[in-house]
C-alpha cells in the first residue's frame, strides 16, 4: 500500500497510515487496553493527542504525549477549557513570567528535562517546587538550610537563592509557620 504523502493526505487518510497504527498499538499497550483517566477497560478506546503541533503528523509524537481515553473521557477532554493553555494564553510574550520561563518551571516541577536550549535555573527551581509539594513545610526548612548563597559554586547560589526566594514568598502568604520556623533554625 503507497503512503500518501504528508501534504495531500487528509487526517482521516493519516490516521490509516501504519506509521500511526503502529505508535496507537504502542500507547494501547502501555495503557494495558485501559482508559488512562478512568481506568475503563470495556469500552471503545481512543490514542489522544495531548497537545498538537503545527505541521507534525499524528504518528510524530513521543508516545509521554498521548494518552489512551475511552469514548467518553476523550471527548470530555476535547469538550473542556484546557486550564494550562487558558493561564500561557495570558502569559507576556517576553521577560520573567513570559512562556519560556513557564515552560522552564513546568518542566521541572514534573521532573521532566526541557527540551529546549536556554537556561536551567528555572528548570531546577520547578524542581525545588515539587519537592515543597512532596517534603511540606518541615521540608522546605530542610532544603533551604541545603544550599549555600555565599557558595563559590554559581548553580549552588541560584539555587539557594530560589529557595529562598520561594520561602520568602510563602511567607509573605502566611503559609510559613513562625514557630515551625523558629525551631528549625
Amino acid at each position: 500500500m503507497a503512503v500518501p504523502s504528508t501534504a495531500a493526505a487528509t487526517y482521516a487518510a493519516k490516521l490509516k497510515d501504519p506509521r500511526w497504527q503502529k505508535k496507537r498499538l504502542e500507547v494501547l499497550q502501555r495503557a494495558e487496553w485501559s482508559c488512562e483517566m478512568c481506568g475503563d477497560a470495556e469500552s471503545t478506546l481512543h490514542v489522544h493527542h495531548k497537545q498538537y503541533f503545527k505541521g507534525r503528523d499524528p504518528w510524530e509524537y513521543d508516545e509521554d504525549q498521548l494518552a489512551a481515553l475511552c469514548v467518553s473521557c476523550h471527548e470530555a477532554g476535547h469538550n473542556s477549557t484546557d486550564p494550562l493553555l487558558e493561564i500561557i494564553s495570558r502569559l507576556p510574550v517576553d521577560g520573567p513570567y513570559g512562556r519560556e520561563t513557564v515552560a522552564r518551571l513546568i518542566a521541572g516541577f514534573v521532573g521532566r528535562e526541557p527540551v529546549f536550549d536556554f537556561g536551567r535555573m528555572y528548570w531546577h527551581v520547578g524542581n525545588i517546587a515539587a519537592a515543597i509539594g512532596l517534603l511540606g513545610q518541615s521540608g522546605i526548612e530542610k532544603l533551604s538550610s541545603a544550599f549555600d548563597a555565599s557558595s563559590p559554586d554559581p548553580a549552588e547560589r541560584n539555587l539557594a537563592l530560589a529557595v529562598d526566594g520561594l520561602m520568602d514568598e510563602l511567607r509573605k502568604r502566611g503559609l510559613v509557620i513562625p514557630e515551625l520556623e523558629a525551631s528549625n533554625a
